[in-house]
């Protein structure tokens, strides 16, 4: 009878064993997934830092605005789109193998990035057109404004590309965390 309850002690202790170790199996967390969405994030952060962060690109061309200052503007408009540049090819460079969904919310990523750097270009040409906009010749200024005007149809344009670039993002980003069980 004593070994009976030996025996079954042991075998409690190895059940619970083999439990706990299909528990952690189970509920673990893949590094390489782990590691990419931090690098995600990383490069979230990195371009809102460029497009609202203080003494960011986009406060430097506004305030070059401001100030009539459109050569400045220029230059902060080019740091931007350099700076989106990095961002897309430091998230193309990422490496995907063995994450899953890692690809599509990789592509899906630098798609959104991409509209949201075209986005930006855009301000290049307006600049430019504001800057026509204070000459004194009234043909040239008329012209100007109609090209803003057309420019903020595009913009609208360019707008949705985004928006609906983001809701794609989105879409592969909570596919890839269920995929990785990322909460």
């Amino acid at each position: 009878m004593v070994n009976l309850f030996k025996y079954a002690d042991e075998m409690i202790r190895k059940l619970m064993l083999a439990a706990i170790v299909l528990i952690s199996l189970t509920s673990c967390k893949s590094r390489k997934a782990i590691d990419f969405q931090k690098a995600l994030d990383q490069q979230e952060r990195n371009a809102s830092n460029v497009l609202v962060g203080k003494d960011g690109p986009a406060e430097e061309k506004l305030a070059c605005l401001i100030k009539k200052d459109f050569k400045g503007a220029l230059r902060a408009i080019d740091r931007e789109q350099q700076a989106f540049n990095k961002i897309i090819g430091d998230i193309s460079a990422l490496p995907t193998a063995g994450i899953p969904q890692g690809d599509e919310l990789k592509a899906a990523s630098v798609s959104y990035y991409k509209a949201v750097r075209d986005l930006q270009g855009l301000d290049r040409e307006e600049v430019t057109q504001r800057e026509a906009s204070y000459l004194t010749d009234t043909a040239r200024v008329r012209q100007a404004q109609d090209s803003l005007l057309q420019l903020s149809r595009e913009k609208l344009n360019r707008h949705a590309i985004v928006r609906e670039q983001g809701e794609v993002l989105y879409a592969a980003r909570q596919k890839f965390r269920a995929a990785n069980k990322l909460e």
